[in-house]
């Protein structure tokens, strides 16, 4: 198990909630970084968010999440379908997706969006990190997630 999810479960199973002040997320990031690539805490440089999703065991996929860049991105632990803008019907579709995916909208591969690519990536790892060690404490909490995040965002003609 990667550590710094194991620190996060840690964290969850001292208290039993998951509150995390700014000195632990430094510590979870430092030791995610000191797995991924010693050398970055010793001489900084760039790291590349993809490298990271595939560090984790996850798979980077581009969709349409949203007619615009309202919904950036989806981390999905389970297979699941979620819902897709189709701009040449401009209607929204089931679409399925295999556990262990990270969708970002596929507008963010546009170089006008190059910085909140980045952003919104290391924002999806952060839910493989912290939504991986809540969901191994409740599969069930996983599972309404999932059909919660479906059922908001589908008109019901599609369900």
């Amino acid at each position: 198990m990667i550590k710094a999810i194991a620190e996060v479960e840690r964290l969850i199973a001292d208290s039993g909630e998951l509150h995390v002040n700014i000195f632990q997320t430094r510590r979870i990031v430092n030791e995610l970084l000191r797995e991924f690539d010693p050398e970055v805490l010793v001489t900084p440089k760039k790291v590349e968010v993809d490298e990271l999703v595939d560090f984790f065991g996850f798979r980077l996929r581009y969709e349409r999440l949203s007619k615009g860049i309202e919904i950036l991105g989806v981390t999905c632990f389970e297979p699941m379908n979620i819902p897709v803008y189709n701009p040449k019907t401009g209607q929204v579709e089931a679409r399925w997706i295999t556990e262990k995916t990270v969708v970002i909208n596929d507008l963010l591969t546009e170089e006008r969006y190059r910085g909140r690519y980045a952003y919104t990536v290391a924002h999806e790892i952060g839910h493989i990190i912290f939504d991986n060690a809540l969901m191994r404490q409740s599969k069930l909490l996983n599972g309404l997630l999932c059909a919660a995040f479906f059922l908001l965002f589908l008109p019901p003609k599609i369900i």
